[in-house]
């Protein structure tokens, strides 16, 4: 009876470790996932007021954070492309 308990407490921490694992993994994929968001949101919202010549904007800036400048610049490109368009779509009308 006594080694079932000890491969019992073994099979439980194994699990316990592979479960923290698991859990920092998926939480540090969610909080890249939501620099790369903040950052694409600001980057788009200051390319496109910079390009239509808006207002400036204020942003986070968490330029230390990789996947919030790599938002940031997929995102600022993609606000002056839309502001552009969004010109020439007025010009049309």
């Amino acid at each position: 009876m006594a080694k079932n308990d000890s491969d019992s407490t073994w099979v439980a921490w194994v699990l316990m470790i592979g479960i923290g694992i698991y859990w920092y993994q998926s939480s540090s994929e969610t909080e890249a996932s939501e620099a790369y968001d903040r950052g694409y949101s600001d980057g788009f919202a200051a390319g496109y007021n910079t390009a239509c010549e808006i207002r400036s904007t204020m942003i986070a800036g968490d330029w230390e954070i990789e996947n919030y400048s790599k938002g940031y610049a997929y995102g600022h490109d993609a606000g002056i492309r839309q502001c552009n368009l969004d010109r020439a779509n007025r010009a049309e009308i």
